[in-house]
């Protein structure tokens, strides 16, 4: 019987002519509402997440989501971005499933929104172990040059390519300050990572591993090449202060790093890797400096 209801409401504001203006208006309202409800990663202010105020609302969300595909999708994307919390806890499937979607609707998007959305991309598919369409997901990320996400913006996951680009005084809760991903590939040449943070989840158990104050690569595929580039003065929470990469048992990954400096990072729980954490992956260095990392250097996990 709602669902009926429902169908007759959508029919008849269709028929109105006011959709698209009432649509928009009530996406506006919703992404409000995921920010009072916390579930919008905001740099420096970690905050308690209150679902029950996004749960009565979900079918509204997905009826704004849908409509915004066609109508307004950066106004969408924003949308399902604020909720990443909400999509990692209770539904990552669906969560990742809309924020491909709209990844894919919007390639000249913000970079900002874009890489607010990529991020949450990332920890909703590393919830559910899937694989990211990196063609699909990352649009002009595909290709970073000349960027620079500076002082205070959101951490941001970076697929393909980065050069020439400065990523600094970025701070995230758990995995990746500077740069992020999961299931893919991300090349850095030439480029600046320094002052990003990766703080501890608050209350998770202490062997969890995460981090990467700088950069960070996990899953399988998970290939990562660090070229003529400065990974300095970022740190973690738990593990890899400079470089984190971890890949699942049986699929190792590839860490490279050439003509690099990783220095003066750190790292606060064991097993460290105050420059560089490496777990299940193939460590490549090559005419580096890797020195004057806390409380180590590097840190090898087979």
């Amino acid at each position: 019987m709602l669902e009926t209801i429902r169908e007759f409401a959508r029919e008849r504001l269709n028929q109105s002519g006011e959709e698209d203006e009432l649509r928009r208006a009530q996406a506006d309202r919703l992404i409000e509402l995921a920010d009072r409800a916390g579930t919008r990663a905001i740099v420096d202010q970690p905050r308690p997440w209150n679902f029950d105020l996004v749960a009565p609302e979900i079918d509204n969300v997905r009826a704004v989501l849908e409509w915004a595909l066609d109508r307004d999708p950066p106004r969408g994307l924003r949308l399902a971005s604020w909720l990443e919390a909400f999509w990692v806890v209770r539904d990552a499937v669906e969560g990742a499933g809309w924020l491909e979607r709209l990844l894919a609707e919007t390639p000249d998007a913000d970079p900002g929104l874009r890489a607010m959305a990529l991020r949450a991309l990332g920890g909703t598919s590393d919830m559910v172990q899937t694989h990211v369409d990196l063609d699909a997901s990352t649009g002009g990320f595909a290709e970073v040059e000349n960027f620079e996400l500076i002082e205070g913006s959101s951490a941001t996951d970076l697929f393909g390519n980065a050069k020439n680009s400065v990523i600094t005084g970025n701070t995230t809760t758990g995995n990746g300050g500077g740069a992020s991903f999961v299931f893919g590939a991300l090349t850095l040449k030439n480029c600046v990572v320094s002052g990003n943070r990766a703080d501890a989840y608050p209350g998770r158990p202490a062997g969890q591993l995460f981090g990467g104050g700088g950069l960070r690569g996990a899953g399988s595929p998970n290939v990562m090449t660090v070229i003529d580039s400065e990974i300095t003065g970022n740190s973690s929470g738990r593990q890899g202060g400079g470089i984190f990469s971890l890949s699942p048992v049986g699929s190792p990954g590839t860490l490279i790093v050439k003509n690099s400096i990783v220095e003066n990072n750190t790292a606060t729980a064991d097993p460290f890797g105050g420059g560089i954490y490496s777990n299940n992956t193939t460590l490549t260095l090559k005419d580096s400096k890797i020195a004057g990392n806390t409380p180590d250097d590097i840190a090898i996990a087979p």
